[in-house]
């Protein structure tokens, strides 16, 4: 990845705070049948709820596209999730 360390873990940390709800979130996008990519779509939004609009425009978006921030998010899912 090509994210810092020091932004990942500010990323991880936004995300951390309503990990515990994105389960039930998840479970309305899919009913809804929009998204064709679910884990993104959750992803994003889970990013979005916790501000992180503004963080990825003032410090990412200088040395990274959405690609890199995508996988930088998926990771840090797929670790809440082992920790949970």
């Amino acid at each position: 990845m090509k994210i810092t360390k020091e932004h990942y873990n500010q990323l991880r940390e936004m995300i951390a705070r309503i990990y515990p709800e994105l389960a039930d979130y998840k479970l309305a996008i899919i009913a809804q049948g929009k998204a064709k990519d679910v884990d993104k779509r959750v992803r994003w939004d889970a990013l979005n709820a916790v501000g992180g609009t503004r963080f990825i425009c003032d410090n990412l978006y200088s040395y990274l596209n959405d690609e890199h921030i995508d996988s930088a998010l998926r990771a840090i899912m797929k670790e809440l999730e082992v920790q949970s």
